[in-house]
């Protein structure tokens, strides 16, 4: 016979997603640049970036999340060798 006892409870309340998708974003090649999320959030959980070709931009094939600050996510645009380049992005933000 197994007997459960219960020594205490713990409110947990589960928040709303909230997401955004961002499209043809322009990211220059130095300095800060931040997505332009237009929703508060208390976290971001995740940012997915595609890279959108483009003949002014034909030398860009990466981009990467440099942070999720809920100021917007700080994001960089790179060629094939790993260097910064400008580029145009698609972003979908996703957190609560």
């Amino acid at each position: 016979l197994v007997q459960l006892i219960i020594t205490g409870l713990e409110e947990v309340k589960d928040r709303p997603w909230i997401t955004e998708f961002i499209a043809s974003y322009s990211v220059a090649a130095s300095g800060t640049v931040r997505l332009p999320i237009t929703r508060t959030y208390n976290a971001i959980e995740s940012v997915v970036l595609t890279v959108e070709y483009s003949t002014g931009t034909a030398s860009a094939v990466m981009a990467k999340v440099l942070d999720l600050s809920t100021s917007g996510p700080s994001i960089a645009v790179y060629d094939g060798s790993g260097v910064r380049v400008a580029g145009i992005v698609h972003a979908h933000v996703q957190g609560y």
